[in-house]
């Protein structure tokens, strides 16, 4: 099949060559780059949903699923959590069900890989507005102690919208990023007979927007983590750290300074992406910064903080933002760097 695949493009390429192009012929894709592309694609989705289940396994498990759910008192209903993480690990394992299949069994399907991203829409809209706007709403508006002593209540609510605001970063990252990579895989799929003249141009400066609006997204977390970290250095006198550990998720730590110097990185690499998807001599230079950004995020946000804490009182921070910081740092580089690359061939 490959061998008939390879004759019948050369023998298209042959008759462009003496016949000219066509703009209602569409220009037929190498198969070998046609399938490398799916498999990225399939690939990545995998990654993203495999994020996407540790993710919602965490929360499930923290749902606490053995007590009472549905217990009277103030705060969030614990079934509304519970239901929550059962629905980010049903869309994860979804996710990873098809990327695996396009990936190592070379099995697309159309209309499978569309009904997964209907139903991938549906369920992480419902994580999406409970877990990243609706528990941590509750909280602060339950606030009665301050979360650090000598901390206002006023300042604690601010470090919980700043929370708030970071989560909404992140958490766009992973499942908007996995509906994303599902999307291309779905594009993908849908290419078979090829492709239309003008592709690589079309394809480029649709890279281009997404990596211009995945820098955003990075600097909204950066510009919340700054304001945080202001927050909480406010709060330091004589000490670098604080007796006690904050948490205003995922900002949770006791080093104040730390999360500050973050995020002025995160920042900086938000804003440079942004410039990248302006002034693409800028690309290189925005790749190259997402090694230090993610160790500052990783040690920032899954190692050092959580580390400090303690194991008892903060077990699943660390698994949880760590996959979060991956996402998050990686996505605006790889659709700036796809950018490059189909403008290069458009050339």
């Amino acid at each position: 099949m490959a061998m008939e695949a390879d004759v019948a493009y050369r023998a298209s390429t042959s008759e462009d060559e003496e016949l000219g192009p066509s703009p209602s012929t569409p220009k037929i894709v190498p198969p070998a780059s046609a399938t490398a592309e799916r498999t990225e694609a399939a690939a990545l989705l995998a990654l993203w949903s495999v994020l996407t289940l540790g993710e919602g396994t965490i929360r499930f498990i923290a749902s606490d699923p053995a007590r009472d759910l549905t217990p009277g008192g103030p705060g969030l209903a614990p079934a509304v959590l519970f239901v929550g993480g059962l629905f980010e690990a049903a869309f994860g394992v979804a996710g990873l069900l098809v990327g695996v299949a396009g990936l190592v069994f070379r099995l697309h399907r159309v209309a499978v890989t569309a009904c997964f991203l209907v139903f991938q829409t549906v369920l992480s809209f419902y994580v999406f507005i409970v877990y990243v706007f609706l528990e941590p709403a509750v909280r602060a508006r339950d606030l009665v102690e301050p979360l650090l002593p000598g901390m206002s209540v006023g300042s604690s609510r601010l470090l919980l919208t700043m929370g708030i605001l970071t989560s909404v970063s992140f958490c766009l990252a992973l499942q908007g990023g996995q509906f994303v990579m599902g999307l291309r895989l779905l594009a993908y799929q849908q290419q078979v007979e090829g492709r239309p003249a003008g592709y690589a141009s079309a394809a480029a400066g649709n890279n281009r927007l997404r990596a211009g609006g995945w820098a955003v997204n990075m600097l909204l977390g950066g510009l919340s983590t700054v304001v945080a970290g202001v927050v909480l250095v406010s709060q330091v006198t004589a000490r670098s750290t604080f007796p006690a550990f904050y948490a205003a998720p995922p900002h949770v730590g006791v080093y104040p300074v730390l999360t500050l110097f973050t995020g002025l990185l995160m920042t900086a690499h938000g804003a440079l992406g942004v410039a990248t998807a302006a002034a693409h001599r800028l690309q290189p230079l925005f790749v190259a910064m997402t090694l230090p950004v993610y160790l500052a995020m990783y040690l920032n946000f899954a190692f050092v903080q959580v580390g400090g804490i303690g194991m008892g009182r903060a077990a699943a921070a660390g698994p949880l933002h760590n996959g979060l910081v991956v996402v998050a740092v990686v996505i605006a580089p790889y659709f700036a760097t796809l950018w490059r690359r189909e403008r290069v061939a458009a050339a």
